[in-house]
């Protein structure tokens, strides 16, 4: 084994297939590679790249969109406007 490498790709299928012909061109250069990848796209690696000793998946599972981060501020900055407009509620 010449060394290892870590790829991860950009999420999305475009960037996993470049990826997988590099890890590819890698294991047949003799070295370890570890893919990450989300877990829903793992079913499109090819079975020859599977069944490499040198070549080993890690998958990672889809995490849910990020809240906006001015949602909250616009919530707080309504909130404040209302106690201006009706300080008794």
């Amino acid at each position: 084994m010449s060394g290892e490498i870590l790829v991860v790709p950009k999420n999305g299928q475009g960037h996993l297939f470049p990826c997988m012909e590099l890890c590819k061109h890698l294991v047949s250069r003799n070295y370890k590679i570890t893919l990450v990848i989300d877990s829903d796209i793992s079913s499109s690696l090819p079975t020859s790249l599977l069944q490499s000793p040198l070549f080993e998946i890690a998958n990672i599972s889809s995490s849910p969109p990020r809240p906006d981060p001015f949602h909250h501020q616009e919530q707080h900055m309504l909130s404040c406007l209302d106690e201006l407009l009706d300080p008794e509620s």
